[in-house]
């Protein structure tokens, strides 16, 4: 294969998803991490925490929404999101699980050995409502395919 058909199908494989569709271009992806961005920094600045967060748009995130410590920078969380379930969300839907994500960076800077999902979402309800908290976890299980037990997770 010569180099600028090779050079070119490469760059066509890297703009196809993982199911054969076409990617968001960059610059959607640069907007959507502006956005995400600007919902962390007023929920953070409600709940009072200044932990600094960064945030990675992936493919195949199996968890769909993670928050973990970064090893490269002490104090410092990522905040990472699959692509495929943040095309899914509206802008309620992603200060759900933003707020979410939130309650567990809170757990990791006060009680790290306690990451359960009920204390995680008792921080989000201080930001979101219960309502849209129960809407973001429906659509977590469908695009998992799984039936969500909303209240184990949510309380009553």
């Amino acid at each position: 294969m010569p180099v600028l058909e090779s050079i070119l199908f490469f760059s066509a494989l890297l703009c196809l998803g993982g199911d054969g569709r076409e990617a968001k271009p960059e610059e959607h992806l640069s907007d959507q991490i502006r956005t995400i961005t600007t919902i962390v920094d007023n929920l953070q600045r409600r709940l009072g925490d200044t932990t600094k967060v960064l945030i990675s748009v992936d493919r195949g995130n199996d968890r769909l929404v993670s928050v973990q410590p970064s090893e490269a920078d002490k104090g410092t969380y990522i905040l990472s999101l699959d692509r495929g379930f943040l095309a899914l969300l509206d802008e309620r839907d992603l200060r759900a699980v933003v707020a979410h994500e939130l309650g567990h960076v809170w757990i990791y800077t006060h009680h790290p050995y306690l990451q359960t999902e009920t204390l995680a979402n008792q921080t989000a309800l201080k930001v979101v409502s219960r309502e849209d908290l129960e809407r973001a976890y429906r659509k977590v299980g469908m695009h998992k395919g799984e039936k969500v037990d909303i209240q184990a997770f949510v309380g009553r």
